[in-house]
């Protein structure tokens, strides 16, 4: 499925109500780790990370509905604070374990 991205709302559509903000913690990597194209970060995060400090957003349309996403980089903690459940590092989880990023338990 495509989802066509705008920097701005087009306002067409009832905007959906946001998930709540939620914080992902990046452990030890480092900036070129996390921006490297072998890293699992979306592009939308890698912005975030070479912007430090800054919300930024974009829109889409989905299901009669217009969304925001938003995404901040903390680089003192080394964390990504976005309104999303989607852990950049789910491919990795592991049954039985927490992950370090997301804490959720698998």
């Amino acid at each position: 499925m495509y989802i066509n991205y705008t920097s701005r709302p087009l306002n067409k559509l009832k905007r959906a109500e946001g998930l709540p903000e939620q914080e992902f913690k990046l452990g030890s990597s480092s900036v070129e780790s996390l921006l490297s194209q072998y890293s699992s970060i979306s592009t939308f995060w890698k912005e975030a990370i070479k912007n430090p400090g800054t919300t930024l957003k974009r829109y889409h349309e989905e299901n009669s509905y217009e969304y925001e996403d938003r995404v901040t980089y903390n680089a003192e903690t080394n964390t990504i604070t976005a309104n999303t459940y989607s852990c950049p590092y789910s491919y990795n989880h592991h049954i039985g374990s927490t992950c370090g990023c997301c804490g959720q338990k698998d």
